[in-house]
């Protein structure tokens, strides 16, 4: 059997990346940003989980895709609290694990029937977002995760966003001229 390249129906991914920060010297870590990127909008952020996703989610019309490198880790705990205790019985959540990571959240609004997706694209590019940033060119700052000034925390993390979104991208537009389609697969 020869692979043959889709001729059809190859479609361009819409995303949204996103990354959060926390004060790491509390236990538990407490949030403080959650940083949001796309073509639509570019960079924003949040400082609750509330307003991050009331926000983000009045924004898609049916569907709306979430990347965040190792999110399925740290920053999907948040998430699924807020889905599971915040709004009880409005959500139906789904997730997949690998190991002890969540690297796949479906999430169905049952009020307005949106879908959500939440990805950890740690398991599309398996390396520290420094190195992926090298790749095109964009360097990962540093901060210290536990200053009050806001303004370095915010610089930070757009960085982050804009290098996960510059490589996510990429690789999708790679795979769309290969003749593929850029989802996930189990």
């Amino acid at each position: 059997m020869k692979l043959q390249p889709k001729t059809q129906n190859v479609r361009d991914i819409r995303f949204t990346v996103y990354d959060m920060e926390w004060w790491t010297d509390r236990e538990p870590y407490e949030l403080r940003v959650i940083g949001v990127y796309d073509e639509d909008d570019f960079y924003r952020y949040y400082e609750t989980v509330e307003e991050f996703l009331d926000s983000e989610i009045k924004k898609s019309t049916k569907t709306k895709t979430f990347f965040a490198h190792f999110g399925g880790r740290a920053d999907v705990q948040f998430l699924v609290e807020y889905f599971t205790k915040k709004r009880e019985g409005r959500y139906q959540v789904e997730l997949v694990f690998n190991g002890s990571s969540a690297f796949m959240v479906f999430v169905h609004d049952k009020v307005s029937k949106k879908s959500f997706k939440f990805y950890d694209s740690y398991f599309i590019f398996q390396a520290k977002l420094d190195k992926i940033g090298q790749f095109f060119n964009m360097q990962k700052g540093s901060v210290d995760f536990n200053t009050k000034d806001l303004a370095a925390l915010v610089k930070y993390n757009a960085q982050d966003c804009r290098i996960l979104y510059e490589a996510i991208k990429n690789l999708a537009k790679e795979v769309k001229n290969l003749g593929g389609d850029f989802k996930p697969t189990l």
